[in-house]
């Protein structure tokens, strides 16, 4: 696999990241619904700048010698240097007391440069479109709700044979079911909450690349209350093996994270989150670490 290509499927990569972990969406706020009517918006500016990805798959590392295996924290060949920063806007509206509804939409500049093409210039645009629905079914002892929920393809995708091209979607429709559960630790100022789910991910038509469904677990634990409360979330995601022009490749996406947060209820209904996602281990997404602060309101 060539080096440009890498850096596209590694940036596009970490898009999906972006709106899937490094800035949670509102529905990953638990089990939890909001109350009828009331509603919450949020805007997320995230970075990462990182010259090391989770191989892809088993290679030669022509800068060192080095042979790795999948899976394995590499540097990009040449050099390479990989900076994203994204916006991510979302927002969460109750339409009853156990059901909510909510969407978010980012806006990604991705740069990818090496020693090879040290003037590579940056790719920006409008990522994917991703949406859901939650109903609360269970509110004691514990809460457990029922999330279900789609990604459109709005962003650009990479087309077939246009390997320069570091999309800013995937250019296929995914369809997503979870089950959560939380409880809350009162009187302590304190919860803990856990979700499995299922991603099914449909063929991009245009490339006929099929990138296999998905595992997805979420762990968080929150202390805190007015004004200042923290937050340390884990997430594992397990992909299947990828598909190309109907033939399977033997390779998959993985990418597990850690991630503490801090926040802070300044005025009204106004807040402001800030963050660390820590890339613990995966494959065929970018290694390192990513900062996120957001700023929210809801009422």
């Amino acid at each position: 696999m060539n080096r440009i290509l890498i850096s596209a499927r590694c940036l596009g990569a970490i898009v999906i990241a972006w709106t899937t972990v490094v800035a949670p969406a509102p529905g990953e706020a638990g089990p939890w619904t909001l109350p009828r009517e009331a509603w919450f918006a949020k805007l997320t500016a995230a970075h990462q700048d990182t010259g090391e990805r989770f191989a892809a798959t088993d290679g030669f590392d022509p800068d060192t010698g080095a042979m790795f295996q999948a899976g394995d924290r590499v540097p990009y060949f040449f050099d390479g240097q990989s900076t994203t920063f994204a916006l991510v806007m979302e927002g969460v509206y109750g339409l009853f007391d156990d059901v909510e509804f909510g969407a978010k939409l980012p806006w990604v500049r991705s740069e990818f440069t090496d020693q090879v093409d040290p003037e590579r210039p940056p790719t920006s645009g409008i990522g994917d479109l991703r949406f859901y629905g939650k109903y609360r079914v269970v509110t004691a002892p514990v809460v457990l709700s029922l999330e279900v929920g789609a990604k459109a393809p709005t962003g650009k995708s990479q087309s077939f044979g246009d390997a320069e091209v570091v999309p800013t979607g995937e250019g296929q429709w995914d369809f997503e079911g979870k089950l959560w559960a939380g409880r809350s630790l009162w009187p302590r100022p304190a919860y803990v909450q856990a979700s499995v789910g299922y991603r099914i991910r449909t063929q991009n038509v245009e490339n006929g690349f099929d990138p296999g469904d998905e595992l997805l677990l979420h762990l968080q634990a929150g202390y805190g209350g007015r004004p200042v409360s923290v937050q340390l979330r884990w997430d594992w995601l397990l992909g299947e093996s990828l598909r190309a022009a109907g033939q399977p490749i033997d390779q998959r996406r993985e990418l597990m994270s850690l991630t503490p947060q801090v926040n802070w209820m300044f005025s009204g209904g106004w807040h402001l989150e800030a963050g660390v996602n820590f890339f613990l281990q995966g494959q065929d997404y970018p290694a390192g670490r990513a900062g996120f602060l957001a700023l929210a309101y809801s009422r």
